[in-house]
């Protein structure tokens, strides 16, 4: 029988909302844009001649095909798909390449062969795990979208992974694996900008296999901007939390704090970001404790590039502030917002020995009334993967699944080795990649000394790398890039800080 030679039929490209204002508006982006479509465009006609191409928006070269959501631009596109060749029941060959954003780094080899093997094994959905958004298209069916359920409400590939055994599935896998990099080759926000136009500019036909010889060349262009921006707004807590390196420490800086005229001017310096980022009030303090935390939290939440602000409190008192503070925000600020609760034992005992008060009760009933003040998602009891509960985990689940409320089951700390040792399993991974934080975190105190590292408890063995409340955020983000070099590629006995005896570097926070 002779096999059935066929093509995709279209090349789909969605963009959602937040792309799309980005391709629109974003300068660095708009240096580029028709060199970008002129070569996406042409290596996908260099395996496909006759391929024509959609999209959602109105974009040169692309019929549009006007969609709301992803959904609904899928079911146009299915409108648009010619008759099946195959003349079988049981099988429906007509498909097309999908893309969510611009993929100017297309490897044309690697396309290619992807395709080869979507045909072969007559797969539905085609796509790679390890392989960076950019590098080849996803390859959907037309079975696979009439199988779409109506009204769905999340992205189409995440979608598809919670339903992964329903389909006839090609998983393409290409040496080497950079899933570890959570790397984003389409030009579709500011910080894959910065890495793509950069590559772009080098070898429109820059080829994947050198793609991990660049990042450790030119880490500079990996590490453009923070995404993390821990900041301690008081320093000072009125617990004693066995866990908290406040307890290992001089605390001489106890008192110290922001004022609300110096948060206008971090305001001010974040507001140069532009990619998005995540503020965590949190640190070595008490944020509650802070005599302006209401006017604080209102100005941070206003920053034009803010992802999430996150506060981690024990909610063990003066909670009226953050409860006073909750209700005078929009319902947008609102869907901002994240609170952390910081609550490692549901035993009142274990609760006095590990935080030094008699104030379980009163945690929980301000949960409660929490509750009635935020979106349940937006709310997060925290609990600490420590020996002293080990055996009541289950149980503290439990309790918070009644209530609707996440549970976040946190890794224990020891800075280093500098705290005492409280883990229960050690789960860091046998190989020692790059430090996740030196990557995209910036630890401000609350004296504005921003630490090299988190972890560094002890300021008079390593210094601060600067001030914010007197250099600038490009000045300080930019003077440890030498210390991440040296992570990068592997030399974490020559970075400086306590590497080696840290597990702190594979988690990421955003």
């Amino acid at each position: 029988m002779t096999q059935l030679e066929y093509n995709p039929s279209y090349a789909c490209l969605y963009l959602d909302k937040e792309t799309f204002l980005f391709y629109k508006e974003n300068t660095s982006f708009l240096k580029f844009k028709d060199q970008y479509l002129e070569v996406f465009q042409s290596k996908i006609r260099s395996l496909f001649p006759e391929i024509l191409f959609l999209s959602n928006q109105n974009i040169f070269g692309f019929k549009e095909l006007k969609s709301d959501s992803e959904f609904e631009f899928l079911n146009k596109v299915n409108s648009e798909l010619p008759s099946s060749k195959s003349a079988n029941e049981d099988w429906d060959e007509v498909c097309f390449l999908y893309f969510n954003g611009l993929a100017p780094l297309l490897d044309v080899e690697l396309t290619k062969n992807i395709w080869q093997r979507h045909k072969k094994f007559l797969s539905q959905y085609s796509y790679s795990e390890n392989l960076p958004e950019g590098i080849i298209p996803r390859i959907l069916t037309r079975e696979f979208v009439q199988s779409l359920p109506n009204g769905l409400n999340q992205s189409v590939h995440d979608f598809f992974l919670k339903n992964i055994n329903n389909y006839d599935v090609e998983i393409f896998f290409e040496h080497p694996d950079l899933r570890q990099y959570r790397l984003n080759l389409c030009p579709n926000e500011p910080r894959a900008q910065v890495l793509v136009s950069e590559i772009f500019g080098k070898s429109k036909d820059f080829p994947y296999s050198k793609l991990l010889s660049f990042i450790h060349e030119n880490s500079n262009l990996y590490r453009s901007s923070p995404s993390w921006i821990e900041l301690e707004l008081f320093r000072g807590c009125e617990l004693k939390c066995t866990f908290c390196p406040r307890q290992y420490t001089e605390n001489t800086l106890d008192g110290s704090k922001f004022s609300y005229d110096e948060i206008l001017d971090l305001k001010s310096k974040l507001s140069g970001i532009e990619s998005k980022f995540t503020i965590c009030i949190g640190g070595m303090g008490e944020p509650l404790l802070h005599e302006d935390f209401s006017k604080i939290i209102h100005e941070l939440l206003s920053l034009n590039n803010l992802a999430e602000l996150i506060i981690e409190t024990s909610l063990s008192e003066h909670e009226d502030k953050l409860f006073n503070c909750i209700e005078l925000l929009s319902e947008n600020e609102k869907n901002k917002l994240t609170i952390i609760i910081n609550l490692t034992t549901l035993k009142e005992d274990r609760y006095n020995s590990i935080y030094g008060k008699k104030l379980l009760k009163k945690v929980l009933q301000n949960i409660d009334n929490l509750i009635t003040l935020l979106p349940i998602q937006n709310i997060h009891a925290q609990i600490l993967k420590i020996l002293e509960v080990e055996d009541e985990v289950d149980s503290y689940f439990t309790f918070f699944e009644k209530k609707k409320i996440n549970v976040i089951f946190q890794k224990y700390n020891s800075y280093a080795g500098s705290l005492e040792e409280k883990r229960v399993s050690d789960l860091t991974p046998l190989m020692r990649e790059f430090c996740w934080h030196l990557a995209r975190d910036f630890y401000i105190h609350a004296n504005g000394d921003v630490s090299l590292c988190k972890q560094v408890v002890n300021e008079k063995k390593i210094k601060p790398i600067g001030n914010i409340k007197n250099n600038s955020l490009e000045e300080i983000w930019k003077s440890p890039h030498i210390n991440f070099q040296k992570s990068i590629l592997g030399k974490h006995d020559e970075t400086g800080l306590p590497c080696l005896n840290c597990d702190e570097w594979y988690t990421f926070n955003s």
